[in-house]
């Protein structure tokens, strides 16, 4: 093992400690994006659709497709948003190439919102894991 200069540690631990900061990195990312809101009031115009949680937590994703910035909870990523027919569509990305996506579709009654959400990048190989979520619309809110 090669040792490092005067602090006397080496190279493994750096690597060790590394990865061990972007593994908590990553986890901390995927608990703050699945978090599950309890109330979750959506707006949609023609230029953007804003998500505001029961925690008053909100957030706009403009549908132009460009990539933007973001912060939730100490989570930093980017994404970009788009409309594929009735779909909304957001592509997250952020540090050590880490993919979601999440598309949403409103039932066919338009009293439930279901929300589809995959995580990985097949395209390197990762197999993709994820949850589906169904949201009931809550009359008057």
């Amino acid at each position: 093992s090669s040792t490092g200069g005067a602090s006397g540690g080496s190279v493994d631990d750096f690597e060790r400690s590394t990865r061990e900061l972007f593994l908590a990195t990553r986890r901390d990312l995927v608990r703050d994006l699945l978090e599950v809101p309890e109330v979750l009031r959506i707006r949609v115009t023609n230029d953007a659709v804003t998500f505001v949680d029961d925690l008053q937590g909100l957030r706009t994703y403009p549908s132009s497709n460009k990539l933007q910035k973001y912060q939730l909870g100490a989570a930093q990523f980017q994404a970009r948003a788009y409309w594929d027919g009735a779909e909304f569509h957001k592509e997250i990305e952020s540090t050590a190439n880490f993919r979601m996506s999440e598309v949403y579709r409103v039932s066919d009654t338009g009293t439930q919102l279901f929300v589809t959400i995959r995580i990985g990048d097949p395209r390197k190989g990762e197999k993709l894991v994820g949850l589906n979520r169904v949201y009931d619309r809550v009359a008057g809110r």
